[in-house]
């Protein structure tokens, strides 16, 4: 048999695991469009033979900083 579900007023508020529910099941909300996003640049990295990672370093020395000019 199946149970019969009260139907909520249409003022009551919505209860907070519906809410998550729906937000989650939402295809075109933001997190899941910056998700997908995320995925899209990871793959297009990978395809490309990037390794993950964040800045560039360049190999000048301790000439241009202030441990140069204080060393001399």
């Amino acid at each position: 048999m199946r149970k019969s579900h009260d139907v909520p007023s249409y003022d009551a508020p919505v209860d907070e695991h519906a809410r998550r529910a729906m937000a989650s099941a939402n295809p075109l909300s933001r997190r899941v469009l910056k998700r997908e996003a995320k995925k899209a640049r990871r793959a297009a990295n990978k395809a490309l033979g990037k390794r993950p990672g964040g800045m560039e370093v360049d190999d000048v020395g301790l000439g241009g900083t202030f441990m140069g000019a204080s060393a001399a």
